[in-house]
């Protein structure tokens, strides 16, 4: 759809071009919605990704946190100290929770692979445990406390849930705002997204209220200027600054071109409001018969007045 893709004097190339868009039943408008909404979404995907690695660690050490206190919770229970409902004394019990509570607390954000594995393992202790409730050897029968009580249930599930968000939460890593990045690079557009300027602005004069996705599209698009940048960044070249400064330039007098036909449509509203107010909505009078309060009114005018 951009002209300076192809040489506009060569015949057999702009057949070509006309062809494809045919075939394709290519519609600019649908395409250009398209780009509001995947450049919207990969605005808001990507900060809520940013939050997410902000509460990274205080996320984490909070799972931590709940998960060895209900298994030090669950210990002081069958020590016989806490009293909870159809729980024996168990001293078995009481230390192998209190082992897996100081396991728990062992865990470091730090060593994120150990922290891991080891997580893992204790989910897996947590599930067998559960499961030995359940069986009929004599060497587990202890075990059976754990599931003829559901509160003791309901405490093992919950460690288990805050286990499981603790592995989700240290596998959030910045290499995935990476990959979104790349993947949503938009730099091979640098010249093709001139061809919508004029969707643009009429989506700006029709829905000012546009503007707000197009925010999110004018970040989308500043993406081009990553790449020659890194490069020339890697190569520790001394022209950093200057093409820096010139694809800068570049954004920003596209961005003032798009964005020019707020003003224009704002004063060309305002000349259209004080047309009305001036020459068609009558100055109601200090008294006002009720007879006459419907020509008065003016509904049509005034409702155009209002921005409709």
């Amino acid at each position: 759809s951009c002209s300076t893709a192809y040489d506009v004097n060569n015949k057999r190339l702009r057949q070509i071009k006309e062809q494809v868009l045919s075939d394709s039943k290519y519609k600019p408008k649908m395409l250009f919605q398209l780009l509001l909404d995947t450049a919207q979404f990969e605005f808001t995907l990507k900060e809520m990704f940013k939050q997410m690695l902000l509460e990274k660690q205080i996320k984490w050490e909070s799972y931590k946190k709940e998960g060895s206190e209900r298994m030090m919770e669950l210990a002081e229970v069958f020590s016989g100290v806490k009293p909870l409902t159809r729980v024996e004394k168990n001293e078995n019990l009481q230390a192998w929770f209190r082992e897996i509570s100081k396991q728990i607390e062992s865990l470091n954000y730090e060593d994120s692979t150990a922290a891991g594995r080891k997580t893992v393992q204790l989910i897996q202790a947590l599930v067998e445990v559960r499961q030995a409730a359940s069986s009929p050897l004599t060497w587990v029968q202890e075990f059976h406390q754990l599931e003829s009580n559901l509160q003791v249930c309901q405490f093992l599930a919950d460690t288990r849930k805050f286990l499981h968000q603790m592995i989700r939460t240290i596998n959030i890593k910045e290499e995935v705002l990476i990959t979104m990045m790349i993947v949503g690079d938009l730099s091979y557009a640098w010249q093709l997204i001139d061809s919508f300027t004029t969707i643009m602005q009429e989506s700006i004069r029709v829905n000012p209220s546009m503007v707000t996705k197009l925010r999110a599209t004018f970040l989308k698009l500043a993406s081009a200027l990553d790449l020659p940048l890194l490069r020339i960044n890697q190569a520790n070249s001394p022209d950093l600054l200057s093409v820096s400064q010139f694809y800068s330039g570049e954004l920003v007098a596209y961005v003032r071109k798009v964005l020019q036909i707020i003003p224009e449509s704002m004063f060309t509203s305002l000349a259209k409001i004080i047309k009305l107010q001036i020459h068609d909505i009558m100055e109601v009078p200090t008294r006002l018969d009720k007879d006459k309060l419907k020509d008065y009114s003016q509904l049509g005018a005034r409702y155009e007045v209002r921005g409709g």
